[in-house]
C-alpha cells in the first residue's frame, strides 16, 4: 500500500479470498462457494470431457480453470465489486447461461437438432460476456484460464461425441442424461421464481 492510500479490511479480505480461490480449486473446495447443483454440473462436465476426449488431464485442467473463474466471479459478486455496467453484463450472462443450458438439454433430448456451429457460438458468447464481466477485477492469468477452458469446451470432437457419437446405452449417453437432469434442476431452482 502506498503512503496516501487508506487501509481497507474489505479490500484486503477480497484480495485474500481471491488468492485462496486460486489455491483451492478442487471440485470439493468449489462446494464452499458454489451451490450443490453448480458443483454437481461441474462434476458431470468433468466426467464427460474425460470420457469424450479420452483425457483425464484435459478434463482436470478444464474444470479446474472453470472453478477458479467461477469462484472468483462469485466472490466479486458477494463482495459487491461490480459497478452498474458490470451488473448489466451479469444479467446478460445469466440470460445466456439459461439459454445455453436449455440448448444443451434440447440438443440431447430431441433427435437431429444438434448444430455444432450454433452451440460453439453460444459457448463463445458466454465466454466473452464472462470475460467482460471479470474485466480488470482479475489478472490476465484468470482471463487466460477462462480462454483455455472454453477452448476445450468448444472442440468439435468433444461436441460431436456428446451429441452425435453417443449411442443410447453408452457411458457418454448415460452421463449426458445425468447432466441434463442436473441442468434441469439447476434451471428450475434458479429461474422458477
Amino acid at each position: 500500500m502506498s503512503a496516501g492510500s487508506e487501509f481497507s479490511v474489505s479490500a484486503v479480505s477480497l484480495k485474500a479470498q481471491k488468492k485462496l480461490a486460486s489455491r483451492f480449486s478442487t471440485r470439493k473446495c468449489a462446494r464452499v462457494v458454489l451451490d450443490d447443483l453448480a458443483s454437481g454440473l461441474l462434476d458431470r462436465l468433468h466426467k464427460l470431457v474425460s470420457l469424450c476426449l479420452n483425457s483425464r488431464k484435459d478434463a482436470d485442467k478444464t474444470v479446474k480453470n472453470l472453478i477458479k473463474v467461477a469462484v472468483k466471479a462469485a466472490l466479486l459478486a458477494k463482495n459487491e465489486q461490480f459497478n452498474d455496467a458490470e451488473l448489466a453484463i451479469g444479467r446478460q450472462l445469466n440470460a445466456r447461461l439459461r439459454h445455453l443450458l436449455m440448448t444443451l438439454i434440447s440438443f440431447h433430448r430431441v433427435d437431429f437438432t444438434y448444430d455444432r456451429q450454433h452451440l460453439i457460438g453460444l459457448l463463445n458468447e458466454f465466454r466473452d460476456l464472462l470475460d467482460r464481466l471479470l474485466g480488470d477485477h482479475v489478472t490476465q492469468k484468470s482471463h487466460d484460464r477462462l480462454a483455455d477452458a472454453f477452448q476445450c469446451l468448444t472442440k468439435p470432437e468433444l461436441l460431436d461425441e456428446l451429441y452425435g457419437g453417443a449411442t443410447p446405452g453408452s457411458r457418454v449417453h448415460s452421463e449426458m442424461q445425468l447432466l441434463c437432469r442436473d441442468a434441469d434442476l439447476f434451471l428450475e431452482q434458479r429461474w422458477s421464481a
